[in-house]
């Protein structure tokens, strides 16, 4: 096998950010067609993160689905609003 050149690895590296840019481009075109305003190329990540904390996953499978390395990362992407605060309260 032969090695990788500067050239080559270059070249992957941009083509993969090309990507990325393009992909966080798409969601947010899609967030403004429907009307979404503030929202974000990580939106859709913090909600499916967040819907999956609501039925109850464990913050360590998250993590794990999101390609998160730390668990804090995971914990700052959950949503918490009045509603769930009210509902834990309740439990008691």
């Amino acid at each position: 096998m032969k090695p990788w050149s500067y050239f080559d690895v270059m070249s992957k590296i941009s083509a993969v950010l090309f990507f990325h840019f393009k992909m966080c481009q798409l969601f947010l075109d899609i967030y403004k067609a429907v009307g979404l305003k503030d929202a974000s190329s990580h939106s859709g990540r913090r909600t499916y993160i967040t819907r999956l904390a609501n039925k109850g996953v464990g913050v360590r499978l998250l993590a794990e689905l999101a390609g998160h390395s730390h668990i804090s990362t995971t914990q700052r992407c959950i949503d918490v609003n009045a509603k769930q605060l009210s509902e834990a309260v309740e439990l008691l």
